[in-house]
């Protein structure tokens, strides 16, 4: 029996949590990731698009949905003096809860983090969403619908690679307060074998909570 006949299984669903890191150890521990050390979310709403820590908060993004996984979650008991406990509950991921089973993201490149909020496009639910105390459908409170449903099309839809133009790529500004998000399409006219970019940006700015503006420029990616 050969074990190199059969592919590789890929997890791409999964979460690793690393040791603790602890000062002047020789060795990195964050570097030490032991076997069972992880946590699986439900598999059916896609793979892990993103992970990413907001407010103290780690939040992954799935093709369909969105969560928050527990890291070393506490829970409380009474002592006999009426007094608070703060007990472990022995492992680093211990649980994880579904924000929303029905928005999610594909493009890992189209997530932006600033102060107060996360923002990305889901392209299922076309729609620009933005997560702080709840999730908010961006568009739909501030206008733009008929746009994106226009204009989000085959290339936004299925790719995320904007080094290759395809896909969502975004960026918060910080002295503005501007989230930019550029959407990467193209076409081909195969007659004469040329290909014509229409990539496009938005503003959001948080400021004034809405969209402020289309801008000229259109990076592959910001950085």
């Amino acid at each position: 029996f050969n074990f190199l006949d059969y592919p590789e299984q890929v997890y791409d669903n999964r979460t690793y949590a690393s040791e603790v890191k602890y000062n002047g150890e020789l060795v990195d521990s964050w570097t030490i990731f032991k076997t069972n050390n992880f946590i699986d979310v439900e598999g059916s709403y896609g793979k892990i698009t993103l992970l990413l820590r907001h407010k103290d908060k780690l939040i992954f993004l799935q093709d369909r949905a969105l969560g928050l996984h527990s890291v070393n979650d506490r829970s409380l008991i009474q002592d006999g003096n009426q007094s608070a406990l703060v007990l472990g509950t022995g492992g680093v991921l211990q649980r994880y809860d579904y924000i929303s089973t029905n928005v999610g993201c594909i493009h890992r490149f189209g997530v932006s983090l600033t102060d107060s909020a996360i923002y990305w496009y889901d392209v299922h639910n076309n729609r620009q969403y933005k997560l702080s105390e709840g999730l908010e459908p961006v568009n739909d409170i501030n206008g733009l619908t008929g746009f994106f449903t226009n204009n989000i099309l085959k290339n936004i839809r299925e790719g995320d690679n904007p080094y290759l133009n395809k896909g969502i790529t975004s960026t918060y500004d910080y002295l503005f307060n501007e989230v930019n998000f550029t959407f990467k399409d193209y076409y081909t006219v195969d007659v004469i074998g040329e290909t014509f970019y229409k990539d496009v940006t938005v503003c959001y700015n948080e400021i004034i909570k809405g969209y402020a503006s289309f801008y000229d420029f259109k990076p592959s990616v910001y950085v």
